[in-house]
């Protein structure tokens, strides 16, 4: 995305493999279940072990820096 370009950072597989286009779909998908957590998906960042939030831990993906 836009912003992830400007901040310098990716959503990458955990396992390692290519990340798809619908990889991408699901942690999309995933922000919906952010919002209906009343937000407390996105804060899962500050205490989860790899920093995921949980549309990472949907779609089984970790944001890193380029």
């Amino acid at each position: 995305t836009l912003g992830k370009l400007i901040w310098g950072i990716r959503a990458v597989r955990i396992n390692g493999e290519a990340f798809k286009f619908f990889d991408g779909f699901v942690r999309q998908g995933g922000y919906i279940a952010g919002i209906a957590m009343g937000t407390l998906g996105f804060a899962k960042i500050l205490w989860e072990p790899n920093r995921q939030a949980v549309q990472d831990r949907i779609a089984a993906t970790v944001v890193v820096k380029n």
